[in-house]
């Protein structure tokens, strides 16, 4: 069961990764800096990815791009979807 939790962490629906892209792009659109539109998605996050937010957050803070911070979790994000977020 302890294995069982560690990969499970890996695992997030591409549903659930198509709606935060989608979210991160309307609060960009809206003004609203990375910083606190990964807060609200933490408030607002109650699966696996609230863990992950909160590492990209924290890394974000500590000065490195979002693209980078979303590249430390490869296990979860394609190279694809950090591509796109380095495109912009």
């Amino acid at each position: 069961d302890f294995f069982k939790k560690d990969f499970s962490i890996g695992f997030i629906s591409l549903n659930q990764k198509s709606l935060l892209a989608k979210n991160l792009a309307v609060m960009q659109k809206a003004g609203i800096d990375i910083v606190e539109s990964l807060s609200i998605m933490i408030e607002s996050t109650q699966s696996r990815l609230k863990r992950i937010l909160e590492d990209i957050l924290i890394s974000v803070k500590s000065g490195n791009t979002l693209a980078e911070s979303f590249a430390r979790h490869p296990n979860v994000f394609s190279g694809i979807f950090i591509s796109s977020i380095y495109a912009g």
